[in-house]
């Protein structure tokens, strides 16, 4: 009976601390946009890390993919204070479909010059790391 009590006690615990990390950014960030775009900006690029892992697969279209995400991690890591910024002065709203929407805007407004010019190939990328 008492380590009845005690396993379930322990899963209660391990339950709100699984389940409650991503919750606790929605709480902290009411009333706070700011707070509401750093954790946008966050869960994107944790979108992008777990689509860079689909580096090694054999199909080329998950490898470009995933070189794209690696591409938009880094220039959401690089640009983060100038996004933030920029969020606060075009006051796009807290909402994550806004947010991410938002972001990829930037992310191709800034990627697009470089696929004019010709000068980024998915492929040549994905060999350079083999």
């Amino acid at each position: 009976m008492k380590t009845t009590r005690i396993t379930i006690g322990v899963v209660v615990i391990l339950s709100f601390a699984l389940f409650g990390l991503p919750a606790f950014c929605d709480e902290q960030a009411i009333g706070d946009a700011e707070t509401m775009y750093i954790c946008g900006i966050d869960k994107e690029i944790a979108k992008c890390q777990a689509k860079i892992e689909r580096k090694n697969s054999r199909s080329a279209h998950l490898q470009r993919d995933a070189v794209k995400a690696s591409v938009k991690a880094g220039f959401l890591k690089e640009y983060k204070k100038e996004i933030i910024a920029a969020m606060k002065r075009e006051d796009i709203g807290t909402k994550d479909y806004q947010i991410s929407h938002f972001l990829n805007e930037k992310f191709f407004e800034a990627l697009s010059p470089i696929l004019a010019s010709g000068q980024y190939r998915a492929v040549s990328l994905i060999e350079a790391e083999k």
